[in-house]
């Protein structure tokens, strides 16, 4: 406090309010005027200073937690890592690889988060798992990837959750994939390939009939098939069977062969399904084979047909993908 114009050359009346942080002096508030009057301000002034770098010190922290786990989930989710590092990151996030974990992917169906969504999604996950001990995540620009205990008995009402708290965040219509349960951290990037993996196949399924919106890879069935034939071979396969038809003809016999296939092959049910005569169907049918040379109604050449058609949509569904990526 400096309270006459002579005590210090080229000093004036006023106050330094220290500011203290962490207990020690980080910096100091100079106010001029009488010591009476401005000392009210400096105290006010050096509180509102000291709150102010309490909260961004907060803020530092969070992030720094946030791209530790960001680092984490990458490494994990990498065949090859640096175990060194997944144990220093695990030790600083308190994380225990005993415990087994899957992967769960959640991303939106068409290209990546809306603006803002990657950024408001964090702060909605971290809410929604705050009590689950277990669990960790991080967001990416496409996806947001989590490794949780949970079993597929709770799995339900745990991804419910998540897909409430992300919808809260961003508009759009999600898709969700989940792995199988791994014992080791050296496993967790199988998780993750089957959690992208169904949710691949998810994409797929969706864009039939809009219906599913989530997938687990041990219960694809099929689709860990079709989703695990390379590309390359899998335009070999469907060229072959349908060689040069248009998409939209391979489109209209998809339909058709799909509902034959609801119907178990009833003639009756599948022209009712179609809004069809008996005599259309069955030529369209006819259609199908003189087309490609293999007839649906032959039992030998239906699963001939269903692979082909699975592999078509399934190549279509990932070229979308990866166009509005």
């Amino acid at each position: 406090m400096i309270d006459n114009d002579h005590e210090f050359k080229g000093a004036r009346h006023g106050i330094n309010a220290p500011v203290l942080f962490n207990g020690s002096v980080v910096a100091v508030i100079g106010i001029t005027g009488p010591a009476a009057e401005v000392a009210p301000f400096g105290t006010v002034i050096e509180k509102m200073t000291e709150i102010l770098l309490r909260e961004n010190q907060k803020g530092i922290t969070r992030f720094d937690q946030r791209e530790r786990f960001s680092n984490l989930v990458t490494l994990l989710t990498l065949r090859e890592h640096d175990d060194d590092l997944v144990a220093y990151l695990a030790s600083m996030l308190e994380i225990d690889f005993s415990l087994p974990r899957r992967a769960v992917v959640v991303q939106p169906a068409h290209g990546g988060w809306p603006e803002r969504g990657k950024a408001d999604i964090y702060p909605a996950l971290t809410s929604r798992l705050a009590d689950d001990g277990t669990a960790f995540f991080s967001v990416t620009d496409q996806r947001a990837i989590i490794y949780t205990t949970q079993s597929y008995a709770r799995m339900h009402p745990f991804l419910e959750g998540i897909k409430a708290s992300i919808a809260h965040q961003v508009d759009c219509p999600l898709l969700v994939g989940i792995g199988d349960l791994v014992d080791s951290q050296d496993s967790y990037w199988r998780s993750y390939q089957q959690a992208l993996q169904a949710i691949a196949w998810t994409a797929y399924l969706s864009s039939r009939d809009g219906s599913q919106d989530t997938s687990q890879f041990s219960n694809m069935g099929f689709g860990i098939v079709i989703s695990s034939v390379p590309q390359d071979a899998a335009e070999e396969y469907v060229s072959h069977v349908f060689a040069d038809l248009p998409d939209e003809k391979i489109q209209e016999y998809a339909e058709l062969f799909y509902a034959y296939a609801k119907h178990n092959g009833s003639i009756k049910h599948c022209s009712e399904d179609l809004f069809m005569h008996k005599n259309t169907l069955q030529n369209r049918l006819n259609k199908i084979a003189e087309d490609t040379g293999y007839n649906p109604r032959d039992l030998k050449d239906f699963s001939t047909l269903d692979a082909a058609f699975s592999l078509w949509g399934y190549l279509r569904s990932q070229k979308q993908c990866g166009d509005e990526s």
